[in-house]
């Protein structure tokens, strides 16, 4: 199984190869780096392995995994893992 690093840098932000991502609103950039690398073919049964500098934050989870859910990181509250829900802007 390959292996994908998202590493944490900043305040929501992430980096993975030459991509990076910045999440908004107390939501997590894991997941929204998990659904650009999907866009540009990553393998998604890639297990992904989290870290900040020199710690690993999550491990095990698959990249499909990560880009089916949304986390939200509120001040002073648990972290809330819910199913994502793409925006339609499509007005048809």
């Amino acid at each position: 199984m390959n292996t994908v690093q998202i590493k944490l840098v900043g305040s929501y932000e992430a980096e993975c190869d030459s991509f990076h991502v910045k999440a908004r609103n107390y939501v997590s950039p894991i997941p929204v780096m998990a659904r650009k690398l999907m866009e540009f073919n990553y393998p998604a049964d890639a297990e992904v392995m989290v870290t900040r500098g020199n710690t690993v934050c999550f491990a095990g989870e698959t990249l499909q995994w990560w880009a089916e859910r949304q986390v939200r990181e509120p001040e002073n509250t648990k972290l809330a893992v819910y199913k994502y829900n793409a925006f339609n802007d499509n007005k048809e």
